[in-house]
């Protein structure tokens, strides 16, 4: 995939924040959920590849993932909202996974991606469904591996981060 796919999927959950945020009418609101959904099981179904030998589907099916979310949260910000009761216990590990997830979106493609070439060297021959059940069992360690991190690391940096913006400015001279 190439940078652009990346861009593509901050920029449209920046303009859906910046809509938000300004009371503005929130994009993709008025678009059927269902439309992305069957373009991104569409896509991953297609198995075509660009003239490079590189999965083109791949960066076709991230960018239909993206537009499916924004069109969710467009719907949830709007007030769109399942009708389900969630226990408390459930409700405080949701919020500490919201907590910790910008860890584990850092982490998980460096881990899940040596796991998988480790896989790679020992099962060379792995058909998809391994090599899909090897990435989604991956998930079992990133976890745990995002949350010692987080009070590793992250934690750390936010304090020394809130200390170096408690430091009073010196006088410019001039």
């Amino acid at each position: 995939m190439t940078p652009f796919t990346y861009w593509f999927s901050w920029a449209i959950g920046a303009y859906i924040a910046e809509a938000w945020l300004k009371n503005k009418p929130l994009p993709f609101v008025n678009t059927p959920i269902n439309l992305w959904s069957l373009l991104l099981v569409g896509s991953l179904l297609c198995k075509f590849t660009s003239l490079y030998g590189v999965p083109a589907s791949a960066g076709l099916s991230f960018m239909f993932a993206a537009l499916l979310t924004a069109v969710c949260i467009s719907k949830l910000l709007r007030g769109d909202r399942p009708h389900i009761s969630l226990s408390k216990r459930l409700v405080d590990q949701l919020r500490f996974l919201g907590i910790i997830s910008y860890t584990l979106y850092l982490v998980h493609e460096p881990l899940m991606a040596t796991v998988l070439d480790d896989f790679l060297v020992v099962c060379p021959d792995a058909t998809l469904l391994p090599r899909l059940l090897v990435s989604c069992s991956t998930l079992a360690l990133l976890i745990p591996f995002g949350m010692i991190w987080y009070r590793l690391i992250e934690k750390n940096s936010i304090s020394f981060g809130k200390r170096v913006l408690a430091i009073p400015r010196l006088a410019q001279a001039g």
